[in-house]
């Protein structure tokens, strides 16, 4: 794995001491968890403005999110993101499932 240097400031140094005490973990295990959490939201961010710009599908923010097309229905439930679905999709969907 290729190592990617950061310099955190002072606060983010000691935030991240902090939490990897209450947390118990290495920091390298912490920052890497953070990094992780934080690449997730921005993922799941970037796929819901697609969505809610009408420029993909639910399917494909859900792709792009990393997860499933019920956890992103779940995520545009809870920011009131309007579904924008045809009748021509819910048919083609329907008949998909019926097959």
């Amino acid at each position: 794995m290729e190592a990617i240097s950061i310099e955190p400031t002072g606060e983010m140094r000691m935030k991240i001491e902090r939490l990897s005490k209450v947390r118990y973990m290495d920091t390298s295990s912490l920052v890497r968890k953070l990094i992780d959490i934080g690449i997730e939201h921005e993922l799941k961010d970037y796929a819901i403005g697609l969505f809610r710009d009408k420029k993909v599908s639910l399917g494909k923010a859900a792709e792009i999110s990393g997860i499933s097309k019920r956890a992103m229905l779940d995520l545009l439930k809870e920011r009131d993101i309007p579904l924008n679905i045809s009748t021509r999709d819910i048919q083609k969907d329907f008949n998909a499932a019926t097959e």
